[in-house]
């Protein structure tokens, strides 16, 4: 069934085209999908009580949103009136939402399945309900450039598979993101360090992190420096910034505590300096 507005099977507005830009949103990431319709002949005036969509993607039809308001709100279909009107609908999505359908999406087109409801009414008859679905195509420049306007680019997100994190450090970094979602990011921080320290004690490798950290100052002993070596002297970089959060009146701002978060977990998904999949030979003595 084509996109478009009926009352009692008598098509009022039929879709003709469609246009999807982004745009900036406080925490996420907006967009606005614009519908063009084409007026229908009618008899009487027609009144649009309201308007909305539901948003899928077409593949198994996975919902995205259920429902988006016509930004508009009611407006009237007249009599022998033939221009065509564009109705927008504006709604925000998260990164992870985006994330899911950039996997889906691949390299081709975004294929949306949007479903059209409405409620019209004429003089005093009883208000009527109708409902369409459509599949619409978005192309790829289109949606790439939508992304950019709403800023989805600015933001780099990628997988880090860390191998073997037991539980202690699973709670570690669930409480460290939680510290940093709920404003204490000095203290998010410090469980950064935490996790690290968690790590050291796994592997028996604090006193080799230290000695690397010290090679790595000295112009001589680091030409020799392999790159585990290496590695290790940024972990000890890492633990000593985030030691800022337990000791002294420093303070973090949001970012840097996410960006301290983002480095633990960084080095710590690298099985040669993090969580190994075999455990090591400790420290000699």
């Amino acid at each position: 069934m084509s996109l478009g507005i009926s009352r009692e099977s008598r098509s009022i507005y039929q879709l003709t085209s469609s246009k999807l830009t982004g745009k900036s949103a406080v925490g996420s990431f907006g967009f606005v999908l614009g519908l063009t319709f084409q007026q229908r002949p009618v008899k009487e005036i027609t009144r649009v009580e309201s308007l909305w969509c539901s948003i899928s993607l077409t593949e198994d039809r996975k919902v995205i949103l259920t429902r988006v308001d016509c930004s508009e709100g009611s407006f009237e279909a007249l009599i022998e009136y033939q221009k065509d009107e564009r109705k927008y609908f504006e709604f925000v999505l998260t990164g992870r939402q985006l994330e899911g359908i950039e996997v889906e999406r691949g390299d081709g087109d975004l294929l949306l399945q949007v479903g059209l409801r409405s409620t019209t009414s004429i003089a005093k008859d009883e208000p009527k309900q109708s409902l369409s679905d459509e599949q619409i195509r978005i192309p790829r420049e289109e949606w790439l450039s939508a992304l950019q306007a709403c800023g989805f680019r600015k933001t780099i997100l990628f997988e880090l598979p860390v191998a073997d994190m037991d539980d202690h450090a699973d709670q570690l970094v669930s409480k460290a993101q939680h510290l940093i979602d709920t404003g204490y990011y000095k203290d998010a921080v410090m469980q950064c360090r935490h996790i690290i320290e968690h790590v050291e004690a796994l592997r028996g490798d604090a006193k080799l992190a230290q000695q690397a950290n010290k090679d790595s100052q000295n112009s001589e002993t680091r030409k020799d420096m392999d790159i585990e070596a290496r590695m290790l002297s940024m972990r000890e970089h890492v633990k000593n910034i985030c030691q800022l959060g337990g000791h002294g009146p420093e303070q973090f701002t949001r970012s840097q505590a996410r960006s301290g978060l983002a480095m633990t977990l960084a080095l710590l998904s690298e099985p040669t300096v993090g969580f190994f999949e075999s455990k090591p030979e400790q420290d000699v003595e």
